[in-house]
């Protein structure tokens, strides 16, 4: 079986009746040069025919010995035609199977010349078994045979393999990692990393799955791996483009390439090549973004963010990458076998992919001059200037999902550590619903230096430079390097907000079920105005009260359970200090900065952190004097509380405020009562209390039947 194959069933035809005609099942077989190019060659997917052929020789000598004796047979046996072999492929050169009838008198020699006519072994059947239906042994059972044709998917492979690759190399995603059992040995051992993960993932997706059972009919291969892959596309991109974009009011991508999209057909290169390079870098943002993966919306943006890249677009322009055969294999086998060449040439050259941005790399003339003179197979060099160039990748890791990863592991498990309350500390649903709320997408994007232009335009900006470059604002010291903790801070104080705050009341009970609530009590309200004032109409819309009051309590109940509560100031000073008791080390440098020495601009980013634990535990005293004279106000400060508007919290709003409401039941309340009241007014709401109490028995009808989901 060839290796970039996948080999896929094809028709199998089974009769569930008795064979009329015996020849008729030949014709309902596929061979498997039927689903092959014109010109190319298939070896056998199946190493059983031998077995086959063997176990009919020996039914065939028995056949034949019994006629030589003379002895008349118990039972006679089918007669299976088999096709002669080619010496070369070792396939049979016709149809697999036939049935035929042969005489029962005949000789062994007529058998023996039968059978070489055909070229295989010949059975004996009597016709007559075959005719009148009755079971003859267990050789009698129709057979069907199933032709196993095979799809070549290596070219579609190998494609798939490129694009990753090239999208991972100039985002900086992780392509190998040192086997930790081997990082203290002369000669390391390199496995592969995420974008070899996601450029298997997404073959077995797209290629294995969705291209092979996508039937072929009139297509040619390109238009049929074409609709694969918009197919497979539009699948994995639908709650991006329909939902999460629309939402926030953003282009799924620059606008110039949603314009080709409008513009081409799916089976043109520039559009695969676009389209593929979008689900490799998803894939590959999946793959490397830990416990990111779990909120969608935060994946969303960020992919946004890199999409609306200069990077991204010099993808798309520069059309589709080569393909390098068995390129997965090699590049592995080239990171291990040369691996001390790589290091000496990004030495020599003064190559350091750790401290560049991967889209500042692929300077490839003088590396490709360096492996001329080397023992490198030509073929292999353009591989191996791509690994001293770009190096082993890490840049996404280390800008992105690190401060990420940062924020999580702080506010789900470090403050939940120290006890602080689930209604005062950000969890999954909250980083999540924070970029589902459009206030604080722009927010962020504002801060990336993305202008309110370029969003309605949807523009090439520069979101990305700037994300991935975000921790090194305010950096006074340690190198200059990129500091991972000023990130998270900038993701956790501008981004990530609660949205949800956990206060445990019977309110929230009444709130998720008002709908039940409501209905039982307007019904009783109705049940008990028939009862005792009969079918006076007046009387019996007297229920919209009910229902009015009932939504103001709803409405109060809302606002109760989505007003931020005072933070606890232990909650603060849990946030403030660790479980030591000392100051959190962002903290301790802000109140500290005075009195601590940093030392001279060479020392190490290690020695540094050192300094200041060590500062930390000499200073408590210090510490805790100046935590004394400070009041509750100036601690909040030091760690403080975003708060955005959500759903119920506003007291005014479109029909949706608490004191709205309460104007609504108390006018429809006066007016009901008007109507009994002797008072100049009597004989006006008399008049228009029908179309009050039909007017507002309609619109919540209309209202309740626009927002009920099903399920």
């Amino acid at each position: 079986m060839r290796p970039d194959s996948a080999v896929v069933p094809a028709r199998l035809h089974v009769r569930a009746h008795d064979l009329d005609d015996p020849l008729e099942l030949e014709a309902t077989l596929m061979t498997p040069g039927d689903r092959l190019p014109p010109g190319e060659d298939l070896p056998s997917p199946v190493r059983r025919f031998e077995s086959i052929m063997a176990k009919a020789k020996s039914r065939n000598n028995l056949a034949a010995g019994l006629t030589e004796t003379g002895e008349a047979l118990a039972a006679p046996e089918p007669t299976v035609t088999m096709p002669p072999m080619h010496a070369a492929t070792g396939i049979p050169a016709g149809p697999s199977v036939t049935f035929g009838i042969h005489v029962m008198e005949a000789p062994a020699a007529s058998s023996a010349a039968a059978g070489g006519a055909t070229g295989g072994n010949v059975l004996h059947l009597d016709s007559s078994a075959v005719q009148s239906g009755k079971p003859v042994g267990k050789s009698t059972k129709a057979r069907s045979t199933i032709k196993l044709p095979i799809i070549t998917t290596g070219h579609w492979d190998s494609l798939v393999f490129a694009t990753v690759w090239r999208v991972g190399r100039v985002f900086g995603f992780q392509a190998f990692n040192t086997r930790p059992s081997t990082v203290k040995d002369s000669k390391r051992e390199y496995v592969p990393a995420s974008i070899f993960v996601a450029a298997d993932h997404l073959t077995q997706l797209l290629v294995k799955n969705g291209y092979v059972r996508r039937g072929k009919g009139e297509d040619t291969d390109d238009e049929r791996f074409g609709k694969a892959l918009f197919e497979f596309h539009s699948t994995i991109f639908y709650s991006y483009e329909m939902q999460w974009t629309k939402m926030q009011r953003l282009s799924a991508r620059p606008q110039r390439f949603t314009d080709d999209l409008r513009e081409r057909v799916f089976s043109d290169h520039h559009i695969q090549n676009g389209l593929l390079a979008e689900l490799a870098l998803y894939f590959l943002i999946y793959t490397e973004s830990a416990n990111l993966k779990f909120c969608s919306e935060a994946m969303w943006f960020i992919f946004w963010t890199m999409n609306h890249s200069y990077v991204m677009a010099d993808i798309w322009t520069r059309g589709s990458p080569n393909r390098v055969p068995n390129g997965r294999d090699r590049m592995a086998q080239l990171r291990n076998t040369f691996q001390h060449l790589i290091s000496e040439i990004q030495h020599h050259l003064g190559i350091r992919p750790s401290d560049m941005r991967p889209e500042d790399c692929g300077k490839l003339s003088s590396i490709m001059t360096r492996l001329s003179a080397s023992d490198v197979p030509v073929p292999d060099r353009e591989l191996l200037a791509d690994l001293v160039s770009f190096g082993d990748g890490g840049f996404f890791c280390d800008r992105i999902a690190t401060p990420l990863f940062y924020v999580m592991s702080y506010e789900v498990d470090h403050l939940s550590t120290l006890g602080v309350d689930t209604a005062y500390r950000l969890g999954y649903d909250d980083f999540n619903e924070s970029l589902t709320c459009r206030e604080v997408v722009y927010s962020a994007l504002m801060d990336l230096r993305v202008s309110p232009v370029d969003i309605a335009t949807g523009a090439l900006n520069d979101a990305y430079q700037s994300l991935s470059s975000m921790g090194f604002q305010g950096r006074t010291h340690i190198d200059n390097k990129f500091d991972p903790q000023v990130a998270a801070t900038w993701w956790r104080n501008r981004v990530f907000v609660k949205t949800y705050y956990e206060r445990r009341s019977w309110w929230g009970v009444y709130r998720a079920f008002f709908r039940v609530y409501a209905f039982h009590l307007v019904l009783f309200h109705l049940m008990q105005a028939q009862a005792f004032a009969g079918w006076d109409w007046r009387i019996i819309s007297s229920a919209i009260l009910t229902h009015a009051w009932l939504k103001w309590l709803e409405r109060v109940a809302n606002w109760m359970m989505t007003m931020p509560p005072p933070e606890p100031v232990q909650t603060t000073m849990a946030k403030i200090f660790d479980r030591k008791g000392f100051f959190r080390m962002d903290q301790a440098a802000a109140l500290l900065a005075n009195t601590m020495d940093t030392g001279g601009p060479g020392m190490r980013a290690n020695d540094r952190l050192a300094q200041m634990r060590s500062h930390q535990a000499k200073q408590a005293d210090l510490v805790t004097a100046k935590m004394a004279n400070m009041s509750v106000h100036q601690l909040r400060a030091l760690q403080p509380q975003r708060v955005v508007e959500i759903e119920g919290t506003p007291m005014f709003g479109f029909l949706g405020g608490l004191l709205e409401w309460l104007a609504i039941a108390v006018v429809l309340t006066a007016g009901f009562m008007l109507q009994y009241a002797t008072t100049p007014f009597q004989s006006y709401a008399r008049l228009y209390w029908g179309y009050v109490a039909a007017g507002y028995a309609g619109l919540h009808l209309l209202h309740f039947l626009a927002t009920t989901r099903d399920g």
